[in-house]
């Protein structure tokens, strides 16, 4: 909404106020804020993560940087005080939107002004962009189960497989066991569809090789009450895939790749209230169409996904 605009503008600006900041003091505070991010996306319902100790040695990097404290105030968290000291607490009903934009603009900030600590340290994945969008499905339209997604998904092509067939020994023998195995698909990407009971449906893009609890932590943050407990599930035989044995586990892992339809539901059965989708999100939602799909790189269509 605005008013989170508003606040990420603020943010920003804050931001250019530490240019001339001791770049030492400035990157370990910031790395220390963006730890702090991280463990709050990872367990938003654990209110030990959302609690910093404000007299602690490490969060006094922050404290001797004033414009991180007010960074921090815009981005929600408050400043108490108790019998345990003085804290910096993230509220319960704070917004994890604002949370991953605070993220994203402390890891911006971390890679100009630590160019030469970025380059030691091992390379990463570049952030995958979701390209999050919200459908609603049209009476008699489009079967939201049946996602159609482009080559560039996989590993190789189908022209691929016809040059490793090509020259395979002998051109009318049968492939042995190993030369199978080798041309057996490979997902690069794996596309989510994410349907709640009022009828939207979410979609996000990710890396076949991506955990499922980046899954929930993209879903987390595309709801309006991620601190209740849900579960996101596959179309029957129906399997969770946010359960603890699931997190863990990469997408390709557990059959989740090229393209799924997950069902999403709340642990406590109660689907009363009001919309699941932040109203930013929801307002953005538009029919869903075979059209619906990122493209990560062109390349044509595969068949329908099983799902």
């Amino acid at each position: 909404g605005g008013d989170d605009q508003a606040m990420i503008d603020r943010m920003h600006a804050l931001m250019g106020t530490l240019e001339g900041a001791d770049e030492g003091m400035l990157t370990s505070a910031l790395t220390l804020i963006v730890k702090i991010c991280t463990a709050i996306q990872q367990q938003p319902a654990a209110p030990k993560v959302r609690s910093i100790k404000r007299r602690g040695a490490a969060f006094q990097k922050v404290e001797a940087l004033p414009p991180l404290i007010d960074l921090l105030a815009c981005a929600g968290f408050q400043f108490t005080s108790d019998a345990d000291g003085e804290s910096v607490v993230l509220p319960q009903g704070a917004s994890l939107y604002i949370l991953s934009e605070l993220k994203g603009l402390c890891d911006s900030h971390l890679r100009r002004v630590a160019p030469q600590a970025a380059a030691a340290a091992p390379a990463a994945p570049a952030a995958m962009d979701r390209g999050t969008r919200v459908f609603v499905r049209v009476e008699g339209g489009v079967d939201p189960a049946r996602i159609e997604v482009p080559d560039s998904f996989f590993e190789f092509t189908g022209a691929d497989l016809k040059a490793a067939q090509a020259q395979a020994p002998g051109s009318g023998q049968l492939m042995t066991k190993t030369m199978r195995e080798s041309l057996k698909p490979k997902y690069k990407y794996c596309l989510l569809r994410v349907r709640f009971t009022d009828g939207l449906i979410l979609q996000g893009l990710f890396r076949a090789g991506e955990r499922a609890e980046a899954v929930k932590r993209w879903v987390d943050s595309c709801i309006n009450t991620p601190d209740r407990i849900y579960h996101l599930s596959t179309q029957p035989p129906v399997r969770k895939v946010t359960d603890a044995a699931s997190l863990p586990k990469s997408l390709a892992e557990l059959g989740l790749a090229p393209a799924t339809l997950l069902n999403f539901f709340w642990q406590d059965g109660v689907s009363e209230g009001a919309g699941f989708i932040r109203r930013d999100l929801a307002a953005t939602a538009s029919p869903l169409t075979a059209a619906a799909l990122p493209q990560p790189e062109a390349g044509p269509a595969r068949p329908p996904s099983r799902e």
